[in-house]
């Protein structure tokens, strides 16, 4: 028996089954717009759906300019990781304005062949765009740059101005950015990073700097190691792990120091006794191949990742074994869209990832991946400072970072600071 329904008012027109309905070619099919969209086939919003905040129908606002700025932040100290010492960091700085005002920032290292990649490449194809529409323009800028890009400068540029747009979307929608992204939470847990080589350092001051952390309320603590030879390191390991008792993770970053098994196996071996979390970084990013050889020899797992860029670099480190645990930087891998899709494929592979650097724009993503264990954090401006042009930046407390409650990433810029580091 058939269910269609039959009208049941007097006067209505005569039922007809289904097949005596008039039939529509595919040309008309495609000329009737569907349920929920108008005329030209956008979406159609009811008024109850519009943004409290700007009660105005989300598709007329577009993106108006890209500015940018290149900083100059000198540090106070001279820090040194395995193949280098440091002076200063030079920031990329992004700002994405809309044809409702709202204003999207982002930031990363490196800064001057980034912005230039921003201002004359990646910045003019989204004048006029929709900054909601975030999966269609990162498809965009990645395929405009193939020649010059997938990596690098230009991908860091395609990384700030994907962030920037995302956080155009929390402000516009009044959300922050951990809300923004499903997570409900306060704050993330976080390790305090440090543990560098200075002139004037020497164990004793080593070890006051873990003990500090852990005073602090910090659970995990990470430094350096790989500018010395094995003992030296094991050395500076051993006086931590002293430092910090045996309730708190100890980590260690090799910054790409070995560039073969024997070298990197000396100091792994040389360190296993002092209980190491993770041996980070140990050799070149695309060395993949000798990652993988380190982290099958090595007792203690092996991360990386984070000058990595993309779901298909990231698939690439999975599929040869290079790491147990990865190191996604939204400002290097391709911004919050390239991120999320980095988090789902790890978390499908039953891999951790642990964000890399600039704790204000990770955190938020660090509470919206189940798979992530925790954020990256400077206790000092000694090695990373963009916290100097910030009128607000957060701090740990306890070992937890608060998520920032204002909408977007929350980042509110000192502009006398920005002026007075700015480069160009």
């Amino acid at each position: 028996m058939s269910t269609t329904p039959r009208p049941s008012k007097a006067g209505a027109a005569r039922w007809r089954p289904p097949h005596e309905w008039p039939r529509r070619t595919i040309g008309q099919l495609q000329a009737v717009p569907p349920r929920g969209h108008d005329s030209s086939g956008r979406m159609s919003r009811h008024p109850t759906c519009r943004s409290a905040t700007t009660r105005k129908q989300r598709s007329i606002m577009t993106i108006r300019s890209v500015r940018t700025a290149v900083l100059r932040i000198p540090l106070a100290r001279q820090p040194a990781f395995s193949n280098r010492r440091m002076t200063h960091r030079d920031y990329a700085l992004v700002r994405i304005e809309t044809s409702d005002g709202v204003e999207g920032i982002a930031y990363c290292l490196e800064g001057i062949l980034v912005a230039a990649a921003i201002e004359e490449l990646l910045g003019p194809l989204l004048i006029g765009e929709d900054p909601f529409d975030t999966r269609r323009l990162w498809e965009r800028l990645y395929r405009a740059s193939l020649q010059v890009g997938r990596r690098g400068a230009v991908m860091r540029g395609i990384s700030l101005l994907d962030i920037a747009m995302w956080d155009i979307k929390g402000k516009t929608l009044g959300l922050p950015m951990h809300r923004l992204l499903g997570a409900n939470a306060l704050d993330v847990p976080a390790y305090a990073s440090g543990g560098y080589y200075f002139d004037d350092g020497d164990l004793d001051a080593l070890q006051a700097e873990m003990r500090d952390y852990v005073e602090r309320g910090f659970d995990a603590v990470k430094m350096k190691i790989g500018r010395l030879d094995a003992a030296g390191d094991a050395a500076r390991v051993r006086v931590a792990r002293e430092a910090i008792g045996p309730g708190v993770k100890l980590m260690v970053d090799a910054n790409n120091a070995w560039d073969c098994l024997p070298a990197a196996m000396a100091t792994i071996r040389a360190i296993e006794p002092y209980d190491v979390f993770w041996v980070e970084e140990p050799t070149l990013p695309d060395a993949m191949a000798l990652s993988a050889r380190i982290a099958a020899a090595s007792p203690i797992p092996i991360a990386t990742g984070e000058i990595e860029s993309t779901l298909w670099g990231f698939e690439h480190l999975v599929r040869y074994g290079a790491a147990e645990i990865l190191q996604p930087d939204v400002t290097v891998v391709g911004g919050v869209t390239e991120f999320l899709r980095v988090a789902d494929f790890t978390a499908a592979q039953g891999l951790a990832i642990t964000p890399h650097y600039f704790w204000d724009l990770q955190a938020p993503l660090v509470a919206a991946c189940p798979n992530a264990l925790m954020a990256e954090y400077f206790v000092h401006d000694d090695v990373v400072n963009f916290d100097l042009v910030l009128a607000a930046p957060i701090e740990a407390k306890g070992g937890r970072l608060p998520l920032n409650p204002r909408p977007g990433f929350g980042l509110e810029l000192d502009e006398q600071a920005v002026e007075r580091f700015r480069l160009r």
